[in-house]
Order: structure tokens, then sequence, then C-alpha cells
């Protein structure tokens, strides 16, 4: 009875460390394709027209270049900056995504010169299409201050780390 004993415990410990290594296998696994995952490529951005639109607003043209597509509902998580002089004095501030003061929205979609879009169409008011690779978005942003339009300076970064940047 004793061999069967000992037989059986020799059994159990090859068990065990067989489970133990089998599971330390699967971790340095897990943890070596962890590494190896490559990040995402940012998003390409050109910052290609920009106006003072009023006494408290700019237009910014913003294209898509790249082979990366952005969901609108992404693109509100973008941080937006200005720098302007306003009575002389330079201000810089980074606005928030929305329609009121110190704040900027999407106010139009083109495809080259031509307003609207038919692939993935963008439908600002219900948030809803895709920002793909050659869609130019007219930002409008909204300062609480007058702009004095002589110089500013406009720059926004994406949830995916493509930015882009502009002196006007």
């Amino acid at each position: 009875m004793s061999g069967f004993g000992g037989a059986f415990v020799i059994t159990m410990i090859a068990l065990v460390f067989t489970l133990a290594f089998s599971g330390f296998l699967a971790i340095s696994t897990s943890t070596f394709e962890l590494a190896t995952i490559q990040k995402p490529t940012p998003s390409s951005l050109i910052a290609d027209g920009g106006e003072v639109n009023g006494t408290n607003t700019f237009l910014v043209n913003v294209t898509l270049n790249g082979s990366n597509h952005i969901t609108f509902k992404k693109i509100g998580l973008s941080d937006v900056f200005v720098t302007y002089f306003s009575g002389g004095v330079k201000s810089s501030e980074m606005v928030t995504y929305g329609n009121g003061l110190d704040q900027w929205h999407v106010q139009d979609v083109f495809v080259g010169n031509v307003e609207g879009d038919l692939y993935n169409p963008i439908n600002i008011t219900m948030g809803t299409g895709v920002w793909d690779p050659g869609k130019t978005l007219e930002l409008n942003i909204t300062v609480s201050q007058p702009i004095d339009p002589s110089e500013w300076y406009f720059t926004m970064t994406l949830a995916d780390g493509g930015s882009c940047a502009r002196a006007f």
C-alpha cells in the first residue's frame, strides 16, 4: 500500500508542476504578445485654411490625410487650442467641444471644394458618420474675448495622437 501512496504523491506533484508550468507559459506568451502589439499610426491632419469670422469667432479648415478613419463621436474628444491677441494682450486657451463661448464645433464638411459628402456621410446634427481621408471639417471656434485679427495660432490633437498646428 505504501508503494501506491508514494506513486500517488509523485503523480500529484507532477500534475501540479505541469499545471503551474502551463500557466506560467500562457502568462509569458500573453505578455510577449502584448509587448509586440504595435501602436496604431496617429492620424495625419492638415490645417489648410483659417479666418477670423466676426468679433469672437475663428473658422479653421482641417483635412484628414493618410488612411485612418475617425467616427464623428471621437472628433469631439480632440484637444483644440487657440492663441490670439485681444486688445493687444496675448491669450492662449484650450477650447472644449460644444456650441458656446470658449468652445468649438464642426460647422461644415467638405470633400474637395464641394460641401457635404456621400461616403460615410457626417450628420453634424445627429453626431453620426465618419471623418474619412480627404474630407475637410470646417471648425467654428468661439472665444469669450474680442479677437484682434492680425495674428493667431491654432492647434488640434485627436484622441489617437494625430495633430496639426498653424499660424494665421
